[in-house]
């Protein structure tokens, strides 16, 4: 191997493969995973209608984020699954609770403010859009909510922030900067893999989609970085989307919705909806988050070297 190729690939201090491709690699083997497992259902002749496709999708992300855990693990950075935030107990049980009530506080208060304004109308409650069981449509979506919530949490969180925070402290960067550079990086990619397809399927512009998609994963990067752990991240993006698909949907999607609206401005998201509206929900969501994480743990500001550590 040539030195310039060596330098590109690997670290000058340990030898070993550099934190961006350590992200990359997860993300190629994550997303190899959904796209041969679509493959594979399709030559099998499974068919699965539009509102089930999240329970086909979704888990099998999740398997390919946790092979991609497990190959860092065994041939490159040597890390557990708990320095990826997952040190599972009691507590992270709750954690995860907590998150994701917030979650449905959040949408539901954004909901509320936008039903004030007059920017929606409520049409409908307890509307069932197919023709199967409730309880097992409803359990087949939950499924697949779920599984999004922990593969892309874990990809975007638990991989990316965690090799960044290595990456940048390696460059002697201070605690704050590896913080910032580790939650901001992540952020924006997390708003350009949402941003775009939400900017498409609602009409609205990108620039407002990618930026508003990006802070609300400044917001789960925040919860990441001040507990260490994933829980009250996976918990607050499983209930933004649950409660944005199921519990309050417009009149257009295919789930069974508790609430439903139409819409007759914005639609309801957190890359949608009125900018100063969003602005003052996400305020609400940072300061919840500080406000827990202190009341929990006494935890004020993110420790790099607790939230980026190895388990010895």
């Amino acid at each position: 191997m040539s030195s310039t190729v060596r330098s590109a690939l690997l670290g000058s201090q340990d030898g070993q493969l550099r934190c961006s491709w350590r992200v990359l690699v997860a993300v190629v083997i994550t997303f190899g995973a959904v796209f041969g497992f679509i493959l594979t259902v399709r030559a099998v002749g499974i068919d699965p209608p539009g509102w089930a496709e999240i329970a086909v999708v979704h888990p099998a992300a999740v398997i390919g984020v946790l092979i991609a855990m497990v190959l860092l693990k065994r041939y490159v950075d040597r890390w557990d699954i708990t320095d990826y935030g997952f040190n599972l107990s009691r507590q992270w049980g709750a954690d995860t609770l907590a998150g994701f009530a917030l979650g449905v506080f959040v949408v539901s208060v954004l909901f509320v403010i936008e039903y004030q304004q007059g920017g929606v109308q409520i049409v409908g409650t307890w509307t069932d859009a197919a023709a199967v069981p409730i309880v097992l449509q409803v359990g087949i979506l939950l499924l697949g909510w779920i599984a999004l919530g922990v593969w892309e949490e874990t990809l975007f969180r638990g991989i990316f922030i965690t090799n960044a925070i290595e990456g940048l402290m390696s460059r002697g960067f201070s605690d704050r900067a590896v913080i910032l550079g580790a939650l901001v990086s992540s952020s924006i990619v997390f708003g350009f893999s949402h941003g775009i397809s939400g900017a498409i399927s609602t009409g609205d512009s990108l620039l407002y989609a990618l930026v508003m998609t990006s802070i609300s994963g400044v917001l789960y990067g925040w919860a990441y970085l001040l507990s260490g752990e994933l829980a009250f991240s996976i918990g607050l993006h499983t209930g933004v989307n649950l409660t944005t698909t199921m519990l309050i949907s417009s009149s257009g999607a295919t789930y069974p919705k508790v609430v439903e609206y139409s819409v007759s401005g914005r639609s309801i998201g957190l890359n949608t909806s009125d900018p100063a509206i969003l602005l003052f929900v996400f305020a609400i969501e940072f300061l919840i988050i500080s406000g827990y994480f202190y009341f929990q743990y006494g935890a004020v500001v993110p420790d790099p070297n607790h939230s980026g550590s190895r388990s010895v």
